[in-house]
């Protein structure tokens, strides 16, 4: 926690949390990360009609969105193909083909081509060209199934496995381990595995500084690019895997004889040439040609003098290194400036470009290798051995491994993990939620910063000049949610994207998301709308008003009916939840998160919200009409009711009505209130006061930005609810008006209630902290003829249907139990 003096006169309290990424992920990650990439896959090439090994849809720049340029992924591709020719494939494997950018290109010079994938969409349409192509058909078997699945896979068949641009898409280090293992169990003795477009670790600040430099608006805002890279950093999608790790490696698979890494080759400079690089490693059996133990020397900074040295001197091998690298020298000139605080030049593009350091070898008649420092992933190490020295022999070792690399050092240590990095948006919820349940008002930060390390001076303590300054609470997150539905949207764009809010017309890319990021939110608006929504529609429409208006359920002019549509589709029974006191019945939308997409959810609102008419006289009267409302939606039960607060009095009387009128009630669930709820009487209710109900709807979703030292005005209400993107900042103020008319009047009729016993059992929530008096099971057993089922879930009355804790673990307890009720598989 760091105090900020960003703000004239002001002083904000700022929490910076590093998320652990090092724990161990399990297999529900596992799967649900690897499921993402799946459903991103099928969305991107369901499409049919691209010619075999010309689909680069989905390569787009990270620099400006845009797609690659064309020749240069035809550059890629040709390179990578020359570097899997070098090993001269007979019997191939690739898993992860794909579209068939390799498989266009290698299949046809190969006794046999086995292809695997996890995507039946993908593999559907590459079989289509590879049946209609007489000279692939006989050489080319193509399956569906995931990279670490190998059944009926010929063990130490292959000489060659590729893996090109798949590693990237694993969930964790330990499934790229498994999968090495496994492939080498499939290689036949000296077989190569190659795996293509691997991402150093150690350079992903400099790339994010590059990216977010050349994509901001205002490039001398370094404060604003610093955290777009702080964001970018926390919510990276993708596995990057050091070279190191392949040094960790060869302590545990023995049949390893050697690795050969290098960097793409390319003229272009683009991100695929400046920041991957691909790693064979060789199974035993080769004739190795180690460069461990070729003559080194430092870079002398002048490619001159190195033509004269191998012109003049002619070494049989030599290995140069700390090689300024040209192609990242403008994203390390744009680091190091953001870490200054200076506005980068992007002008500052000295070094060497390693195709340069290829042609001079070329020249001089010696085979090349670039690879990274271990000890400056900034430059490079050089090695060119003399190709008649050469001879057959399998050159590896081109990386000089530090040595930290030990047999006891787990392989965990040398990659990333996407995986358990998913929850990131999660924990900065639950943080902000146990901050706000455990501090005072003015102890809350005013926000809480995800960082993928802490800065660090030279002295090993918290570098606190070097922490990304936040900026001031944004005035204006355009327009509040119009529906309960769009405030929801709203919510899971800020869940995916680690954000505290997110404006009904920002733009989910402008925020920080990505492809994969995309893939997690529709995967999260299935789960809570049960909607089918392709990653193409958030390309089109990034918006959540984008968003929700495809959804089909949003209806503003509907908001203030007496029967609420929350969510319409499902294939069981619907939930009826009555409203509270105030009469609105938005604050259930809450539980669309949290109560699978089969149960329809509606809610019931009181009268007179929509349009003035009369109000009930009566509790009873009450459930006649809403009883009445309900069976024009399910004309017979069972039905399924709930209610918060002085809802659950009235969920409790629509059975009784529904149970008069002969039809089953299967659920009534009540949450913490009981019969004679704090034994009110007609003289303790206050008349409608409209700072009493500001405060209240401000209250339902305080996040603690707020703070209570003047008179709260109906526009600074609305200012706040604004800002925290609720749906009750729409509310007029004559709205507003109607609202504490109806709670008074529904406080009133909670005097004069009675009720009689009901047939059947009962669900009842209560909160942790206690009401006086509590509410218990014992409170309501006289009034039920069956049992009292009751839980404690975790937070207070007011704030029950607003915590994402608790709402998490009531939405859990209605999923139970509607699951026993219906019989769901």
């Amino acid at each position: 926690m760091v105090a900020h003096h960003d703000q004239p006169g002001a002083t904000r309290l700022i929490a910076y949390v590093v998320p652990d990424t090092e724990g161990p992920t399990g297999d529900e990650e596992e799967r649900d990360q690897i499921g993402e990439w799946q459903d991103l896959y099928d969305s991107l090439y369901s499409a049919p009609g691209a010619t075999l090994g010309e689909d680069f849809s989905g390569w787009n720049s990270s620099y400006d969105g845009r797609p690659i340029p064309l020749p240069e992924m035809r550059e890629w591709r040709g390179a990578t193909l020359e570097r899997i020719r070098a090993l001269k494939p007979g019997r191939v494997l690739e898993i992860g083909v794909g579209t068939g950018l390799l498989l266009s290109g290698l299949a046809p010079e190969c006794e046999e081509y086995w292809g695997t994938d996890f995507s039946p969409v993908v593999v559907e349409e590459l079989r289509r060209h590879v049946d209609g192509d007489p000279e692939l058909a006989g050489r080319v078997r193509l399956r569906v199934q995931a990279a670490h699945e190998h059944r009926d896979l010929p063990r130490e068949h292959f000489d060659t496995i590729v893996l090109n641009s798949v590693a990237q898409y694993f969930p964790n280090g330990g499934y790229l381990t498994q999968v090495v293992e496994q492939a080498f169990r499939l290689l036949a003795p000296g077989g190569a595995l190659f795996l293509g477009d691997l991402r150093n670790p150690r350079l992903l600040r400099t790339f994010a500084s590059g990216v977010q430099t050349a994509r901001a608006e205002d490039p001398s805002d370094t404060a604003a690019i610093r955290r777009a890279v702080e964001q970018s950093l926390v919510l990276e999608k993708e596995l990057l895997v050091d070279p190191e790790y392949f040094s960790a490696l060869a302590h545990h698979v023995p049949d390893l004889a050697g690795t050969d890494i290098q960097l793409k080759r390319g003229t272009a400079h683009n991100e695929l040439t400046r920041y991957r690089y691909d790693a064979t490693l060789y199974k035993t059996g080769i004739n190795a040609h180690p460069l461990t133990d070729a003559p080194t020397r430092p870079w002398t900074r002048d490619l001159g003098a190195l033509a004269d040295h191998l012109g003049s001197a002619q070494p049989a091998r030599l290995r140069v290194t700390g090689v300024p690298h040209a192609r990242i020298a403008a994203d390390l000139a744009a680091q190091r400036a953001l870490e200054a605080g200076t506005a980068p030049d992007l002008r500052d593009t000295t070094g060497i470009d390693p195709e340069d350091l290829h042609r001079l070898g070329e020249k001089y008649g010696y085979w090349t290798a670039i690879s990274w420092n271990g000890h400056d992933p900034a430059t490079l190490d050089l090695t060119y051995v003399k190709r008649e020295l050469l001879g057959e022999g399998v050159p590896v070792g081109a990386y000089a491994p530090t040595g930290a690399a030990g047999p006891g050092t787990p392989l965990s240590s040398w990659t990333s993990s996407p995986a358990t990095g998913r929850s990131t948006g999660a924990l900065l919820m639950a943080v902000r939620e146990h901050l706000r349940r455990r501090l005072p008002e003015y102890m809350r930060p005013a926000a809480v910063v995800p960082l993928d390390r802490l800065p660090l001076t030279s002295n090993g303590k918290l570098d606190r000049a070097a922490l990304p300054a936040l900026e001031p609470e944004r005035a204006d997150i355009g327009r509040a949610p119009a529906t309960p539905q769009e405030q929801v949207v709203c919510e899971l764009f800020a869940e995916v994207l680690g954000r505290p809010v997110v404006g009904v017309s920002e733009d989910f890319f402008d925020l920080g998301g990505h492809s994969l990021l995309a893939t997690r939110l529709m995967a999260r608006l299935r789960a809570a709308f049960g909607v089918e929504l392709g990653v193409r529609s958030l390309f089109e429409a990034p918006t959540p008003a984008g968003i929700a208006a495809r959804l089909d359920i949003d209806d503003a002019d509907g908001s203030y009916e007496v029967m609420l549509p929350l969510r319409t589709g499902g294939s069981r029974p619907p939930l009826f939840c009555v409203h509270p006191g105030g009469g609105i019945s938005w604050s259930y939308s809450a539980l669309i998160k949290h109560l699978g997409p089969q149960y329809p959810l509606y809610g019931i609102q009181a009268r007179s919200l929509a349009r003035p008419e009369p109000r009930p006289a009566s509790i009873e009267e009450m459930a006649v009409d809403y009883a009445d409302q309900i069976q024009r939606v399910q004309p017979h039960g069972p039905y399924h009711l709930a209610g918060w607060s002085f809802g659950g009095l009235c969920a409790h009387a629509l059975a009784a009505e529904f149970q008069r009128r002969g039809e089953p009630v299967a659920l009534v669930a009540v949450l913490d209130v009981i019969p004679d709820w704090q034994g009110l009487t007609h003289a303790d209710v206050p008349a409608p006061d409209d700072r009493v109900m500001l405060l209240y709807h401000v209250g339902l979703v305080d996040d603690g930005s707020h703070h209570d030292d003047g008179e709260m005005t109906f526009a600074k209400a609305r200012e706040i609810l604004r800002r925290q993107g609720s749906v009750l900042a729409n509310l007029e103020e004559d709205r507003l008006t109607t609202i504490t008319e109806i709670s008074a009047n529904n406080t009133h009729l909670t005097v004069d209630y009675r009720p009689g016993p009901i047939d059947g059992d009962l669900l009842l929530i209560a909160c942790s902290e206690e009401q006086d008096p509590p509410v218990t099971a014992e409170a309501w057993q006289p009034y039920v003829r069956g049992s009292v089922e009751a839980h404690v879930v975790p937070g207070d009355h007011g704030s029950m249907l607003s915590r994402p804790d608790t709402l998490a673990e009531i939405g859990r307890i209605l999923s139970a139990k509607l699951h026993d009720l219906t019989g769901d598989e």
